[in-house]
């Protein structure tokens, strides 16, 4: 009998005239049935071959399949890992099955999956270590600085971000600039690594190197002097986000190079003329803002984008620009407003982005372009301007805004409403440092 049940079921899962509920049903049944395979399993593989299958049915019967060890299933789990990351257990009986088979053929979409897994248990994290190691003989370290120089691996943007998140960064940076390169991506890595002391975090950084490195070499060797003397003077760690700042001040005739010291004091003047009120530690939203009280821990970039975001708002045009925007936005309870600010001219400039959908008022949606286009800025920009804040210590990044910094590698400001038809700015760091820039009028 319970070989008749399962055949009944094998026959219904392979009954492409049945709906994708029945099928699963039926692929149910045999997980419960308690029959030998030798029959079974070969029956099903054919709807891994089958292009109309659905992709539910088909995860469903590789996960059976591989549950039950069975043999010659590498291609069809290369292929499904990619979607496996949202069903723990199909992820897990994929997995499984490669460590009992390793396969080359699964190694891009085991990196992949790795860099996609977060957070990740220290379980998860042995298991794709030596998955790694079993699929290609050598330590998963080696394995994945290999894949980057490897012609035909299509997941160097995950490789490079399981590397920097797992080794330490001087090590890493040694064995990339020690690379033989083969690909161009080991060449920009290595040329990055070698000359500016910088290895990518991940994919998006990566490709911010390439695109940088296909401009041509003259404005990277500018950027390389100033960032080499900022290294020297000021212990300065370069990163991908400060090259539209450092490659524009090489270039600007006008601007004067300023040491530390004077440009410290250069925004502390500034933040005196927007302070309302003169407190010794000032304190918002549980986090320390007082830009006296934290000059250490901001690097030489920092300071500029700060002296740069002082000096625009400083401009008459800017703040009555950003008047504007805050009439509007009131206006407008589906979204808030937000773009980039930018390094032109010898000037900074702000440039509103409409955001890609509209969805709350107190959430800023960015466009795929300003995106891309936000490692090449000096920071990103968001206003608060749907009501007039009357607590001020609400004033500034809120936790999204300080996640989205992180996230995507940029810094930002964020313009507040607040009482007397004021606007405050708020500068802040991806690593957390919020610095008030006071209070203006148009």
């Amino acid at each position: 009998m319970p070989n008749t049940i399962a055949l009944h079921n094998v026959h219904r899962v392979l009954d492409d005239s049945l709906t994708v509920d029945s099928r699963l049903e039926s692929l149910r049944v045999l997980e419960r049935v308690d029959v030998a395979g030798e029959d079974t399993y070969p029956a099903l593989a054919i709807v891994l071959t089958q292009r109309q299958t659905p992709p539910e049915v088909r995860r469903g019967v590789l996960a059976f399949l591989a549950e039950r060890d069975c043999p010659g299933l590498a291609k069809y789990v290369a292929d499904a890992l990619p979607t496996a990351e949202d069903d723990p257990r199909i992820r897990s009986a994929l997995l499984e099955w490669l460590q009992k088979h390793p396969a080359r053929v699964s190694l891009v979409s085991v990196v992949k999956l790795w860099a996609g897994e977060k957070p990740i248990s220290d379980a998860s994290e042995m298991r794709y270590r030596q998955l790694i190691e079993r699929i290609s003989s050598k330590s998963w370290s080696d394995a994945l600085l290999d894949g980057l120089n490897t012609p035909k691996f299509f997941a160097r943007g995950s490789a490079i971000e399981i590397l920097s998140s797992r080794l330490e960064s001087e090590p890493l940076r040694r064995k990339i600039s020690a690379l033989t390169p083969r690909t161009q991506a080991a060449a920009v890595l290595k040329y990055f690594a070698t000359n500016f002391g910088y290895v990518p975090g991940n994919g998006r950084e990566l490709l911010a190197e390439v695109v940088l490195h296909r401009g041509g070499t003259s404005s990277l060797e500018s950027a390389k002097h100033m960032v080499n003397q900022w290294q020297k003077i000021y212990d300065y760690k370069f990163n991908i986000r400060d090259f539209h700042l450092v490659s524009r001040l090489t270039t600007d005739s006008k601007r004067k190079p300023l040491s530390r010291a004077k440009l410290i004091f250069q925004i502390s003047q500034g933040i005196i003329k927007r302070r309302s009120a003169r407190t010794k530690l000032l304190f918002r939203r549980g986090r320390l803002v007082d830009f006296a009280s934290q000059t250490e821990s901001l690097s030489i970039a920092d300071l500029w984008n700060l002296v740069l975001a002082s000096e625009m708002l400083d401009r008459r045009r800017i703040r009555r620009a950003l008047r504007v925007t805050a009439t509007r936005d009131m206006a407008d309870t589906n979204s808030q407003s937000g773009g980039l600010i930018r390094y032109e001219h010898g000037r900074a400039e702000a440039i509103l982005y409409p955001p890609a959908r509209k969805r709350r008022d107190d959430e800023y949606i960015p466009t795929r372009q300003m995106l891309m286009k936000a490692l090449d800025s000096l920071c990103y920009f968001v206003g608060h301007f749907s009501a007039v804040v009357e607590n001020t210590s609400r004033i500034g990044p809120g936790e999204k805004e300080l996640a989205f910094a992180a996230k995507y590698n940029i810094c930002g400001v964020v313009f507040t409403t607040v009482a007397g038809g004021r606007l405050n700015a708020t500068y802040f760091t991806p690593k957390g440092i919020v610095v008030d820039l006071g209070e203006f009028r148009d």
